[in-house]
């Protein structure tokens, strides 16, 4: 069944980001380029395996991709990918998973920190 256009995503951003980042990180080393090309078909294999869930909200219309483009934009300024030229990045380091919930909430505080720090940069 393909998907209409316009739609919200219903699951999780965590969950549907982990999806993309393991993916990516089973394909791919630190140094590497990817595409978005790339990044798109994962995207589109999760939401053909039901993994990625839409939902209608026409009020509130999102292109399907948009939350993807959206996602490599985060993961730039989080340092993981560097853009090169018009739909290329690099991967500048792996993505890990911390092995504790009190790491996990660590790395979480510093991003927010770096996060708000350069959005106080913007405004």
């Amino acid at each position: 069944m393909p998907l209409p256009s316009l739609y919200m995503v219903e699951t999780s951003a965590t969950i549907w980001q982990t999806w993309l980042l393991l993916d990516l990180m089973q394909q791919k080393q630190v140094g590497d380029l990817v595409t978005e090309k790339e990044l798109g078909r994962l995207w589109l294999y999760r939401i053909h395996k039901r993994h990625i869930v839409f939902r209608s909200l026409p009020m509130a219309p999102v292109a399907v991709e948009q939350p993807l483009f959206e996602y490599i934009e985060v993961l730039c300024r989080l340092g993981m990918l560097t853009y090169i030229t018009s739909g290329v990045y690099k991967i500048r380091r792996p993505y890990t998973i911390p092995k504790q919930t009190s790491d996990a909430f660590l790395e979480d505080g510093q991003m927010m920190k770096r996060w708000l720090n350069q959005a106080k940069e913007v405004t």
